[in-house]
């Protein structure tokens, strides 16, 4: 997948989630290194598609930091084993270790961060 994950095109993800999962089929890595763009609509397929798996593992291999933040911060990171590349899916990142919800505005300085 390249481009852009947002309204118009995350019914391609659908489309190649559902061919993928054929009866045979014992983990799912989805290619995202060349998203450069991911909106609400992409992101909530990328979590359709981990619902629709029927307990096949999903796996996102080498996304972009960009889209790592989008995770993050919504806290979907947390549902998603990430892989470094799609060579070695097995080396999964796991969730960041979180105490509480998501900083929502990371950037910004609070009384309790140094």
């Amino acid at each position: 997948m390249a481009g852009e994950l947002d309204a118009d095109t995350s019914p391609f993800l659908a489309a190649v989630v559902e061919a993928a999962l054929t009866p045979d089929c014992r983990l799912l890595v989805l290619d995202i290194a060349r998203i450069d763009f991911c909106d609400s609509s992409g992101l909530n397929r990328l979590l359709d598609a981990r619902t629709n798996t029927h307990h096949t593992p999903l796996v996102l291999a080498a996304p972009a930091p960009r889209l790592l933040r989008l995770l993050d911060i919504t806290g979907a990171r947390q549902v998603f084993e990430i892989a470094d590349s799609v060579q070695t899916p097995s080396t999964t990142t796991p969730p960041p270790a979180t105490t509480g919800p998501p900083d929502r505005h990371p950037d910004r300085l609070s009384g309790t961060r140094l």
